[in-house]
């Protein structure tokens, strides 16, 4: 308990929970903000938000009802894992692959019994950066 209570000390960052994620290749979820909702227990420093996962298409790693933090940044390095923003109709969590000789981008999950989904470039934008 009291190592519990030190780590909680050390870590005062307080980030807002903004919504939900899918973590199913079929299914987005919007990105609503729970306004008088908070994350303070450990988050990365470099996050700006945190969202609920739903879906297991990111486990064993990330799994359904955990939270997820994120930098709100545009781009994101190949291979980086992102939250995306599928043609305005809600946000995805997917490791994220350029294809950049056929104008594509691939969404990858870390579950392999799912499928990736190809994109086109006009088709997504980059909503943040996954953190740990």
């Amino acid at each position: 308990n009291f190592t519990k209570r030190q780590l909680s000390d050390q870590n005062n960052k307080v980030v807002p929970l903004v919504g939900a994620t899918a973590a199913n290749p079929q299914v987005l979820s919007y990105a609503e903000p729970i306004y008088d909702t908070t994350v303070n227990s450990n988050v990365p420093d470099c996050a700006d938000c945190a969202l609920v996962i739903h879906g297991n298409s990111m486990g064993p790693e990330y799994k359904d009802g955990s939270i997820v933090f994120y930098k709100r940044q545009e781009s994101v390095e190949n291979g980086e894992l992102a939250i995306v923003d599928i043609d305005g109709d809600g946000v995805t969590f997917k490791k994220v692959i350029f294809d950049y000789d056929n104008q594509q981008v691939i969404l990858r999950s870390l579950n392999s019994e799912y499928e990736d989904r190809v994109l086109k470039d006009e088709e997504y934008k980059i909503v943040g950066k996954v953190v740990k």
